[in-house]
């Protein structure tokens, strides 16, 4: 309090040299008046630089610093001003946290030492990115320009935001105000650019947002070390990333749709051995989100959400060169494979905040996707490894199962009892059903019950 109070006084001294003692008597009352305005927005600009809120923690809004947890919170203007180019670079000033790179060149979030992608959620403005097949949530090559903060959970957040969420949970915030048009380069044919914009209405009960970037980056001068052949050359790390988001809000409606794609080149191979130049090629995640929340207040002490959305992954490797000749087959062993997925998934959440001290949150979600397109192409038999012409296979040959569907339901309760201003206590409970239906069609059902922490499934 203080520190506040000499604020003020700094302020408020300011402000009356500024408008300067010589004023007659009877303007005196509108310099006051004008002092006080000026010591409130000093005071809320003094707040938005120095408190950091986030919803992340427990769905609620709450200071950074005193929530439940282990939480980050990175600002994007920051992170810019600092040279970070990727949502990835900068998740290395996270405590704990660090990024793993697959020899393909897939990055991968380590939080804790723990580097498995499945256990860790990421979500884009809220919204999950997490793909059924491997759990990734393709948000690490996202230019920083477009991102206005980035949250982190640093441990356990599955008791509100389920599957994925074991070691921690990501989300990543981007800009949804402001104009704005930016352009990069740099070193190895490295360029990027991107426009953001939004209009709000001037009674504020609408508002729209458009946020479009795309980055490129040519091959490194990066040596691979001998590889399972004992070839060795400069690796193909190319890289291009694209990404638009477009938001819609109407009093207690929003709408919200997401593409983000990511194109990289193969890096150390995907078996350890280096391609060929003339084998080189990109391979790519692409995910495309629809989400619609409705968030309306039922009476003073009690708000509710719900929520509807769909998501669409496409997992395409391209051409890619496997191993030299003599390996499997008499010459160099080529493939390619593809895999598509959606997903339908929706939720509602009551806040409950008409008790002293206590805030109740209680909520449902529920997710059903399923496999679309699955197919691989390669020169040689998956079952007997005879060499064969350069084609497609599927059904038991293929490399995934097919026609797989997958349903999670879910139910959480959390109360969060704020015992001092700066002390709480937050419990919550979780239940979720896995349903996983086999091309044969044979059920295979889940009942997990967890404290808060624990993980409801992988």
């Amino acid at each position: 309090m203080n520190f506040y109070r000499a604020v003020k006084i700094f302020v408020v001294s300011a402000v009356l040299v500024r408008l300067g003692f010589s004023a007659a008597a009877q303007e005196m009352p509108e310099s006051e008046e004008s002092a006080d305005r000026a010591i409130d927005e000093e005071l809320k600009w003094i707040q938005a630089e120095a408190v950091v809120f986030t919803e992340i923690a427990t769905k609620t809004k709450i200071d950074a610093d005193l929530a439940p947890g282990m939480i980050t919170v990175l600002k994007g203007k920051d992170l810019e001003s600092q040279g970070f180019r990727t949502v990835g670079e900068s998740l290395v000033l996270v405590p704990g946290a660090d990024l793993n790179s697959s020899m393909s060149g897939s990055l991968s979030t380590i939080i804790r030492g723990i580097t498995s992608s499945v256990k860790i959620k990421m979500l884009l403005n809220g919204v999950p990115m997490n793909s059924t097949m491997e759990g990734l949530g393709g948000l690490l090559d996202m230019g920083i320009a477009q991102v206005e903060r980035i949250e982190v959970i640093r441990g356990p957040g599955s008791c509100l935001y389920g599957e994925w969420a074991y070691m921690g949970v990501v989300n990543v915030m981007t800009y949804q105000k402001g104009n704005r048009v930016f352009g990069s380069a740099g070193s190895y044919d490295a360029f990027g650019a991107g426009i953001r914009t939004a209009y709000e209405s001037d009674d504020k009960t609408f508002r729209t947002g458009l946020n479009i970037a795309g980055s490129e980056r040519g091959r490194s001068d990066v040596s691979s070390g001998p590889d399972i052949s004992g070839r060795e050359e400069d690796i193909n790390d190319e890289i291009k990333s694209r990404s638009a988001i477009l938001s819609l809000d109407y009093r207690k409606l929003s709408l919200t749709g997401q593409w983000t794609e990511s194109r990289m080149g193969t890096y150390f191979g995907l078996t350890g051995a280096i391609p060929p130049s003339e084998y080189e090629n990109l391979h790519s995640n692409t995910y495309k989100m629809l989400e619609a929340r409705f968030s309306p207040d039922i009476s003073r002490h009690l708000t509710s959400e719900i929520k509807f959305g769909g998501r669409e992954y496409v997992w395409d490797s391209g051409d890619f060169w496997l191993f030299p000749a003599g390996v499997i087959t008499p010459y160099d062993t080529i493939g390619a494979s593809y895999y598509k997925e959606h997903a339908l998934y929706g939720g509602i959440l009551f806040h409950w905040s008409g008790w002293q001290k206590q805030n109740w949150l209680i909520g449902t979600d529920y997710e059903y996707s399923t496999m679309k397109d699955l197919w691989m192409k390669v020169n040689y038999d998956p079952v007997t490894y005879e060499s064969v012409p350069y084609q497609t296979f599927t059904g038991d040959k293929n490399w995934l199962d097919e026609d797989k569907e997958r349903k999670v339901s879910g139910l959480f309760l959390q109360d969060q009892i704020d015992i001092t201003e700066k002390v709480s206590f937050t419990l919550g409970l979780i239940r979720f059903r896995f349903q996983i239906f086999m091309k044969c069609r044979q059920r295979r059902k889940i009942l997990r019950l967890c404290a808060p922490g624990s993980e409801p499934g992988a």
